[in-house]
């Protein structure tokens, strides 16, 4: 009798330990959101360099719309950056290229001036216009010119987004409402 009884006490507890790790398993694979970590300088000053982030893999899908101005994670050649969504598909986007300087974006009414009083004193400088392709986007870094980013790499596919980004503190101070506790009430 008592052999049987702990037979079916490590039953019972295999079973809970199968169960917890399927809901873990389960809970992991269809849960949208992840946690990354900030790696560099190129999203300076509005993201440092260890900093925690939620990753909403819902964005860009059906409902959640791509919109200008939004942080992202993406996949480039293997590997995950966070840029800022710069330009949309259709949008038309000038670079000031030179041989020995990163890329610098031009606003279009400036175009004529930068002509001008750039193109005129270096034989480096070239305007570069880029249209953003159908089904792509243009990403930017914050961290300006510490930042390679579409002004090196060209635009990248909507497809290669991976999901929208918000500061793991930003994201607990909506709830803290719900888990705060005050002992002295």
């Amino acid at each position: 009798m008592l052999d049987f009884s702990l037979k079916r006490c490590r039953l019972k507890r295999l079973s809970i330990i199968f169960l917890t790790g399927m809901a873990l398993f389960i809970a992991a694979y269809f849960v949208p959101f992840r946690l990354a970590v900030v790696s560099g300088p190129s999203m300076t000053p509005t993201l440092h360099s260890g900093q925690l982030l939620v990753v909403d893999q819902r964005y860009g899908k059906s409902g959640h719309a791509i919109a200008r101005g939004d942080i992202v994670s993406f996949n480039f050649h293997g590997a995950k950056y966070v840029k800022r969504i710069y330009g949309l598909p259709g949008d038309v986007i000038y670079q000031l290229n030179t041989d020995n300087e990163p890329a610098m974006l031009i606003d279009s009414k400036l175009l004529e001036h930068i002509r001008k009083s750039v193109l005129a004193r270096r034989s480096d400088a070239r305007i570069v216009k880029v249209v953003v392709p159908p089904g792509q986007v243009y990403l930017l870094g914050d961290g300006g010119m510490l930042s390679v980013d579409s002004r090196s790499f060209g635009p990248q596919p909507q497809s290669a987004i991976i999901g929208k980004v918000t500061p793991l503190k930003d994201v607990m101070k909506k709830f803290r409402p719900l888990i705060s506790v005050s002992l002295f009430q």
